[in-house]
């Protein structure tokens, strides 16, 4: 999972995701420091460009997400969790 993006519309790292394989169901929540949801999506195929639910680009800084998936082969379900910074 990548740590940092930067997404001022250079066309270089300009969006943040997290790729996964063998998975059924996955869920990410990203929140701010004070533990506001910014960003949800079931979309195993997602893609963050730095805005919130209602398209406003959030501010610069440090977020944490949960992500909570299931395994298609095995259902066996996993909780991953951690940091990614926004730098403009």
């Amino acid at each position: 999972v990548p740590n940092i993006f930067t997404p001022n519309d250079d066309f270089r790292n300009d969006v943040w995701s997290v790729k996964t394989t063998d998975i059924e169901v996955f869920v990410i929540n990203l929140r701010d420091r004070n533990g506001k949801i910014v960003y949800t999506s079931n979309d195993k195929e997602f893609t963050w460009d730095g805005t919130d639910m209602s398209g406003v680009k959030v501010e610069a800084g440090e977020y944490y997400y949960v992500i909570v998936s299931e395994r298609g082969s095995n259902g066996e379900k996993l909780v991953t969790q951690g940091s990614v910074t926004v730098k403009y």
